[in-house]
């Protein structure tokens, strides 16, 4: 097992950990662990620490228990302890895990997480990958094998930036699903209500969103701006009328939402290269033949 740690005060070091008010952010220990050499490693502290505790899964898989429940935690997630929380969580080397950790408290400790916008009920916070906590938690394990002059000062910045960074992400990572939750929401209406008259501007603003933010959001989710989305989803349903029905073609048109036969002719042959008629006949031509032979 690979193991990097920093310890504030190696002599009196506990496991159950320091509960300092002296300071408003005081550091106590760092580390990672990478499991190379061991099969598994488990901490089982079922009363908790008196200081708080952040892992950040950097890699692999870290299983939890939560609410008397075994959870299997990705990678790309971060976990806080607060004091007292029971600590029960195992890695197993099958996943290749490498996780990072930070013991810390304080005075602040509580008011800088809710001026973060880390709420007391957060315990697994979506932070996504990169290098930028992990590299705070390097400068940090760092800070305190070294214990330079101002090293507890160092300590706690670093771990202020690295909280405001899990916060920053999980709020990014929130507006992310937000973001899809309205596009999925949008896709289904389209899907629903191909044959209505559809205006983008209008739904958006029926949805209480920007229409510039709606247009580049979509066709960020899916390649396609609303409009374009909805012209091939159009194009679709009428290729399936022409192939399996025999109404005419303006009854088709109306059906896949336009009027005006004539302007659904030119837009289906701007699409696909030929006319509707073309179209219809040419899949007639193709079964006969497939037929005959």
């Amino acid at each position: 097992m690979y193991a990097n740690m920093g310890i504030l005060d190696t002599e009196n070091w506990d496991t159950k950990g320091l509960a300092d008010t002296a300071h408003p952010i005081y550091v106590t220990s760092c580390g990672v662990y990478r499991l190379e050499t061991v099969p598994s490693l488990s901490i089982s502290r079922p009363d908790g620490r008196v200081d708080y505790q952040i892992l950040y899964i950097a890699a692999g898989e870290m299983n939890v228990l939560m609410d008397k429940q075994l959870i299997c935690i990705s990678c790309g997630h971060a976990v806080i302890y607060r004091p007292g929380m029971p600590q029960i969580y195992a890695y197993y080397s099958g996943s290749k895990p490498e996780v990072y950790w930070v013991h810390f408290s304080g005075m602040e400790v509580a008011g800088f997480f809710a001026k973060s916008g880390i709420a007391d009920s957060d315990f697994l916070i979506p932070v996504g990958f990169g290098t930028s906590l992990s590299t705070l938690f390097k400068q940090i394990i760092l800070e305190l094998q070294l214990q330079k002059i101002g090293y507890t000062e160092a300590c706690a910045a670093y771990l202020r930036l690295m909280i405001l960074q899990i916060s920053r992400n999980h709020l990014n990572n929130h507006a992310s699903g937000h973001r899809q939750w309205i596009i999925e929401k949008a896709i289904q209406y389209f899907n629903e209500n191909y044959y209505h008259d559809i205006q983008i501007d209008t739904y958006a603003k029926e949805q209480y969103i920007s229409v510039s933010w709606f247009i580049r959001s979509f066709k960020m989710h899916t390649g396609l701006s609303p409009h374009q989305y909805l012209i091939s989803n159009r194009i679709g349903r009428a290729k399936e009328l022409l192939f399996g029905t025999t109404l005419s073609l303006s009854e088709i048109s109306a059906l896949v939402g336009y009027g005006d036969a004539l302007y659904f002719s030119r837009l289906f042959k701007k699409h696909t290269g030929i006319s509707p008629s073309h179209y219809r006949k040419t899949l007639k031509n193709n079964i006969i033949l497939s037929d005959a032979l």
